[in-house]
């Protein structure tokens, strides 16, 4: 809710989507590992990922209010099972909280978005 200088209020309600169920020919959401999905000490997180393509994959960090919190890193991913490393914090103190990975194949033929905490 949201109050102006005049007293007049606003209300908006923001609605995020998590689909876990986004599977493709290329790349399957299935294949696609996130852990640990619960940070204490760690500055990163390690990605499995199975490809049947040579390929670039685009990841992005978003708080839970849908705002990206990290900058944006491409990654080549090569024909079959990928482990890749994403640097959460990137010199910045992230808050606890609970935060989501976007990961967004090249050809857009596989994203799915992972789920982690910040305790």
């Amino acid at each position: 809710t949201v109050k102006d200088e005049n007293g007049c209020e606003a209300t908006d309600e923001i609605v995020i989507t998590i689909d876990e169920d986004c599977g493709t020919t290329t790349a399957s959401t299935d294949n696609v590992q996130l852990y640990p999905t619960v940070i204490e000490n760690e500055n990163q997180v390690t990605l499995e990922l199975h490809s049947n393509n040579i390929q670039n994959v685009d990841i992005q960090l978003f708080g839970v209010d849908g705002i990206a919190k990290g900058i944006r890193t491409t990654h080549s991913l090569d024909k079959g099972d990928n482990m890749l490393y994403y640097n959460i914090n990137q010199n910045r103190d992230l808050p606890s909280g609970i935060y989501l990975l976007k990961i967004q194949c090249e050809d857009d033929k596989m994203s799915c978005v992972r789920r982690f905490i910040i305790r």
